[in-house]
């Protein structure tokens, strides 16, 4: 029975919008058809009607019962699209965006163009001092410790207080831990969706920004 309900979610799941429904209508018509096939053809009487009329219920509530389950499938299939089309970007196209995140929050924004190797794309200008973001853009999985420590470096030879590394990914356990320590803020994959979307772009404070 838990082998049938896993398989009917899965196909409300996946199926259309309109597949609980069509599930409902499946139900009734084999809890109407059964009795007339058994009964040689006589009609369905009341107390078939009403378990048709349940099945028709009990298949409709399995159907419905996906719906949440869908909606955050849609959700994420629909995250790793955006994400997918950020990998596609040229470096100087994805540090743009994020300049301009930066900038709705209030910064003063420089972008430097010379993202490359431990390079600069950006320059924040803020309250609390110069902060230099840096673009990871490729597509490996995880930014580990390294690269983080190439970004302390510079910011140590330019004076910056603070540091952030925007990538499309994530980021090792031990990057994290080096970026806590050292004041740079870790933007991943799924914040840097937020902040080009129009939402405030994660606050400059070292720390891991991750949904």
């Amino acid at each position: 029975m838990r082998r049938l309900y896993r398989a009917l979610h899965r196909l409300a799941l996946r199926g259309p919008l309109w597949t609980p429904l069509a599930m409902a209508a499946a139900a009734f018509l084999v809890g109407i058809t059964l009795p007339l096939l058994w009964g040689g053809g006589v009609a369905v009487d009341g107390p078939w009607r009403s378990v048709a009329l349940g099945l028709a219920a009990g298949m409709f509530a399995v159907g419905v019962s996906a719906w949440p389950a869908r909606v955050r499938l849609h959700r994420e299939e629909q995250r790793q699209r955006d994400l997918e089309e950020l990998r596609r970007m040229p470096r100087e196209q994805l540090a743009g965006l994020v300049a301009g995140a930066y900038r709705r929050a209030g910064y003063r924004v420089v972008e430097t163009g010379r993202g490359v190797g431990a390079g600069i794309d950006v320059e924040l200008f803020g309250r609390r001092g110069t902060s230099l973001v840096q673009c990871r853009h490729h597509r490996q999985a995880t930014v580990d410790i390294g690269s983080v420590r190439e970004l302390h470096m510079t910011m140590r030879s330019a004076g910056a207080s603070r540091g952030v590394v925007v990538t499309t990914g994530g980021y090792t356990e031990l990057a994290g831990s080096f970026a806590r320590i050292h004041d740079i803020t870790l933007v991943d994959g799924r914040t840097l969706l937020r902040m080009v979307r129009v939402a405030p772009p994660a606050p400059v404070h070292g720390r891991l920004a991750s949904s």
